[in-house]
């Protein structure tokens, strides 16, 4: 058997016991990236080609081993393979979890020096395999075929806050098929019909409202255009219903955004050069948190790109415009297929720099979703909400497409189930529930995620998919934060869920499963406005650098030159 005969550890944080067993046939091995083409080939093993092809430039795929081979096992695995083990799955839900052979994840209390941590894993045989970008948060190396029972000795150390496995995770974005060729910038009036240009007294939102994508954001302002598509890759009607938006004019009455909110995306790479996101772009320098395998998470993604679009998108003449134009954005690069560690380390990044910076507020935007619940995510997406960030993440959904999937009848995914997150399903442009999208009790709310047209990579692009319908969410709690940078996250929520378009009528079927309904920005703002006394609030022109070099960290992830 590759599997350890003790596979299983303490769920520190819920004081549970989670027990694993392997999972038939199936092996996770590693190996370098270059030597892809020779792992293929090995004889007794077989492997799905979209999923090799999304993670063996990272060095790690899952194979099915005959079982013939599985008898056969000899001591080592077959070179180029560095290490393997059997995937294992949950003995009480049948979850299956992706581990990496010989490593675990800790993290120490605060306030334990880090001498102390690292003659602690000593200790037990362990090593750190790279410097910590939080501090007392590693990944280290275990004995062969001893990463359970160092995990369980490590866990009882009362300077531990936990350990665990080291989890992995396949392609995660929630998206579906690209919706249509990237736009150039350039707004495609349909054929026989003109739009009227579109003014505003406002002189801020008048230059929103004549950038040269805004006719195609149906989303912001909904006049029942019609929706650009490619073949049958949009779902949907092909043109909009009327006043079937998130009323982002209305809105930005109150306010169009103040810089000192930050929307933090933590997704693959944004490409901060795009025109509509550059003028965004907090200034200062913010560490990376790509996995260190990942080859190319040097690339900037559409996928990442365009959730940013979606929420801050600049009004400059250049493109599209986002539902917070003039909040503020932080980049933090991960990778979402790969070790789910450094997506934690993102979020308990953006968790510490809420906590010390009292004069902005952050709104944490996760537009991915991992199959386990991962005590490390868990406990960064609680820390962040405990520091005053609004968590917003999209709902799983099925990519390739058909009727909704209610997520109550299936296993959780994350981090959309945790507490206090709120989860984002998405609609198209008649408020219909999309297809794939999904369903259920955990759902908050609903945003529009059909035909969005968005930044990309290059220029701009229509994407679908609840990846896309969340950063809507994200924008709209900025904007209420730059109202009133002293609401709580449970009054920004509770903002959001009451303002909502109750949108029964058009989902007939689907009662009570898409949450309060779908956001209206407008609403929203105007409420809060009129619990303020006020009806418009505008942020200072400049506002001032606010995030500092973090621990010695540059903005490619290395370390700085002393």
């Amino acid at each position: 058997m590759l599997a350890e005969d003790d596979a299983y550890f303490i769920d520190k944080d819920l004081q549970r016991n989670v027990s694993l067993r392997p999972a038939d046939d199936k092996v996770l091995a590693t190996f370098a990236p270059a030597d892809q083409d020779a792992v293929r080939k090995l004889s007794g093993w077989s492997f799905d080609d979209d999923a090799f092809q999304a993670t063996a430039p990272r060095g790690y795929a899952v194979g099915v081993l005959a079982a013939a081979s599985l008898e056969q096992v000899p001591a080592g695995p077959p070179p180029p393979v560095k290490a393997w083990v059997q995937v294992y799955e949950d003995v009480a839900d049948g979850r299956l979890h992706y581990v990496r052979p010989d490593e675990l994840e800790v993290m120490f209390r605060d306030g334990v020096p880090t001498e102390v941590a690292e003659g602690l894993l000593t200790a037990q045989g362990a090593s750190p395999i790279d410097t910590p970008i939080i501090k007392g948060y590693y990944r280290a190396a275990t004995q062969p075929r001893r990463s359970f029972a160092t995990i369980r000795a490590l866990t009882e150390l009362p300077e531990v806050l936990f350990a665990a496995p080291v989890e992995m995770a396949a392609d995660e974005r929630i998206r579906s098929a690209p919706a249509a060729p990237p736009s150039n910038g350039t707004t495609a009036t349909p054929a026989g019909r003109k739009e009227a240009p579109l003014n505003d007294p406002d002189p801020r939102i008048a230059a929103a409202l004549r950038e040269p994508l805004f006719g195609e954001l149906w989303a912001l302002r909904n006049v029942s255009q019609l929706i650009p598509s490619d073949n049958d890759l949009v779902p949907g009607p092909p043109r909009g219903q009327k006043g079937v938006d998130v009323d982002a004019i209305r809105a930005w009455r109150v306010s169009m955004g103040d810089p000192r909110v930050v929307v933090a995306v933590v997704d693959q790479r944004i490409d901060v050069h795009h025109p509509d996101l550059a003028p965004r772009v907090l200034p200062g320098e913010f560490p990376d948190f790509i996995d260190p395998a990942d080859i190319q998470g040097g690339s900037a993604t559409a996928h990442a790109t365009g959730v940013a679009g979606v929420a801050l998108a600049a009004v400059n003449g250049k493109g599209g415009v986002g539902l917070a134009p003039e909040c503020s954005l932080l980049p933090l690069a991960v990778s979402l297929t790969g070790i789910c560690k450094y997506r934690a380390d993102a979020i308990y990044y953006v968790a510490q720099r809420a906590a010390a910076d009292p004069t902005h507020r952050f709104v944490l935007n996760l537009s991915w979703e991992v199959p386990v619940d991962t005590i490390g995510v868990r406990l960064a997406v609680r820390q962040a909400i405990e520091a005053g960030v609004v968590v917003v993440a999209g709902v799983r959904e099925d990519h390739d497409g058909g009727p909704p999937i209610d997520l109550d009848a299936t296993l959780p995914y994350y981090p959309c189930s945790y507490p206090g997150v709120l989860a984002v399903t998405s609609t198209d442009q008649a408020d219909v529930v999309a297809p794939g999208a999904g369903i259920g009790s955990r759902v908050d709310v609903a945003a529009p995620g059909v035909a969005i047209k968005t930044a990309s990579v290059p220029g701009w692009e229509l994407e679908n998919g609840t990846s896309f319908a969340a950063p809507f969410v994200s924008a709209l709690a900025a904007l209420l934060l730059s109202v009133d940078r002293t609401l709580s996250v449970d009054a920004v929520r509770h903002l959001i869920k009451s303002a909502c378009k109750n949108i029964d009528q058009v989902n007939p079927t689907l009662l009570g499963k898409f949450g309060s309904g779908r956001i209206s920005a407008g609403q929203a703002l105007t409420q809060l406005a009129s619990l303020r006394g006020t009806e418009a609030v505008r942020p200072p022109v400049l506002a001032p650098p606010i995030l500092t070099p973090a621990d010695s960290h540059t903005g490619n992830g290395l370390p700085s030159s002393p």
